[in-house]
């Protein structure tokens, strides 16, 4: 068996039992390094010694998918609340078949409303710094 295949179903074995989907973009991931190695002229045996032991970056992408998802799930709880939130302001009634908000009913709208919205706004921009902190440091 060649090297470079050698070396990708050792990675794909300490994958391990992830999602297909993850697992393919990783492996495609890797096969696209080792192409463009070669494509370089660097030899098989360089390319995969910068690359590292399968195991350690099999540990290295599971970590990844891991903060990934998390973050994913942060932001989406984090929109979910915005929106159940969002609903409770803007209570909607119907009259002659027209929706509209009670907020709109008012040249002013609710100081209480207001103070949610500016601090939900102040929490998605401390997360997605947060986030972003976070990718820098798994770079």
């Amino acid at each position: 068996m060649k090297k470079d295949k050698k070396f990708l179903t050792e990675l794909e074995d300490n994958l391990g039992n992830i999602r297909s989907k993850y697992k393919k973009e990783i492996i495609s991931k890797y096969e696209n390094i080792i192409k463009e190695g070669k494509e370089n002229n660097k030899k098989i045996t360089t390319i995969l010694k910068e690359l590292g032991d399968p195991k350690d970056i099999a540990i290295k992408e599971k970590k990844l998918i891991k903060k990934e998802s998390f973050f994913s799930n942060v932001w989406n709880n984090i929109n979910n609340s915005f929106s159940k939130i969002k609903s409770k302001f803007s209570r909607k009634k119907s009259k002659n078949n027209k929706s509209f908000e009670l907020s709109s009913i008012f040249k002013k709208k609710d100081p209480v409303e207001l103070e949610l919205k500016k601090d939900l706004k102040l929490k998605k921009k401390k997360l997605k710094k947060e986030l972003k902190n976070q990718k820098k440091r798994v770079k």
